[in-house]
């Protein structure tokens, strides 16, 4: 007697799916054509640090999703109300980096930023400074007040 050499439709489909490999398509905000990546998407880190006594927050990986840094480094300062610029950082294969660095502890207020006016969804951000907790992140929500609008 020969045995049953058959399955259950449902058993094939987990089967084919968990063979194929997972992909991302990115589109909207300022990318001019749909961006497809294996695997997850790319994240925007947010980070801090303490340089020369001061709190900096860090924002990398912004070409991911084609932001400007030099335009997000102007807008962050209109928000926060606090210096930013760009730093270049040369990495191991020699290639450079370009961070956002604002002056002061903003990672909250950045990453609702990224998701308000680019449209990022929160997997999308990567906020290790608030995973640091203590001194390292933003305590409450806070406002620019020493910024004049027109």
């Amino acid at each position: 007697m020969a045995s049953s050499t058959t399955m259950a439709s449902k058993e094939v489909r987990r089967r084919f799916l968990r063979r194929l490999e997972a992909w991302t398509r990115v589109s909207g905000g300022t990318l001019d054509k749909t961006m497809h990546s294996k695997g997850e998407p790319p994240k925007v880190v947010i980070t801090s640090e303490q340089r020369r006594g001061h709190h900096v927050t860090l924002v990398s990986e912004l070409q991911a999703y084609v932001l400007d840094p030099y335009q997000t480094a102007r807008e962050l300062q209109a928000i926060c109300g606090a210096t930013a610029n760009v730093e270049e950082e040369a990495l191991k294969s020699g290639a450079q980096r370009r961070v956002v660095c604002v002056q002061g502890l903003w990672d909250r207020t950045i990453a609702e930023w990224l998701g308000t006016r680019h449209g990022l969804p929160e997997r999308c951000v990567d906020n290790r400074a608030a995973l640091k907790g203590g001194s390292h992140s933003q305590k409450k929500d806070k406002k620019a007040t020493n910024v004049r609008r027109n």
